[in-house]
């Protein structure tokens, strides 16, 4: 090959480059030109990969405090109704409910059969319900009627077990826990 001439600047000489050597001088520019590119491409596609997480991560903040206010705004509109709701209806239920658990009680002392009398001690306002649901006679049976009894509540005295049937301490405990449900939700919501 023909030897490359280079003229220098500092001096007036003329400096020869052999061709082999200036082969080897190119292949090692272009090998360090490649790995520069290759390390600046590693670093944008590091600094890109950094930006599209925390573009992500931004995004699932946003749809997350979306939600969340979504569903604190649902529940807040839904609080009303459904105290409305179970306001109307869980009394009645209760009311309704209230003949078939005595008479569900009554029925294993009812076939016991014993020679002390079944009691019964309930409001004047219950008995309309309940005595629909009691028993044929086949056994002392005696119904107590007490002004001063709870409404909704029954007593059933049988030998020397008592039983307490109050479907309407069920309708204050499902109402306090909606109290709680949602007193917990403002909480949350504004703590």
């Amino acid at each position: 090959m023909i030897p490359l001439r280079l003229e220098s600047f500092d001096e007036n000489e003329v400096l020869l480059t052999d061709a082999a050597e200036l082969e080897e001088i190119r292949r090692l520019a272009r090998a360090e030109g490649r790995a520069e590119a290759e390390a600046d491409q590693a670093a944008q596609m590091q600094r890109a990969g950094m930006e599209l997480a925390e573009t992500l991560s931004r995004s699932l903040q946003d749809m997350a405090f979306a939600w969340n206010g979504a569903r604190e705004e649902m529940l807040a509109q839904f609080d009303p109704l459904l105290r409305q709701i179970l306001g109307a209806v869980l009394p009645e239920a209760a009311s309704a409910a209230l003949g078939p658990l005595v008479a569900e009680a009554v029925a294993p002392l009812a076939a016991a059969a014993t020679a002390r009398p079944v009691r019964l001690v309930l409001h004047p306002e219950d008995l309309a319900a309940l005595r629909p649901h009691l028993p044929a006679p086949t056994f002392p049976l005696t119904v107590d009627v007490d002004p001063q009894a709870p409404r909704g509540t029954v007593r059933v005295l049988g030998g020397a077990a008592e039983t307490r049937i109050d479907p309407s301490a069920a309708v204050t405990e499902i109402l306090s826990a909606l109290d709680d449900l949602f007193t917990l939700n403002q909480e949350l919501r504004h703590g």
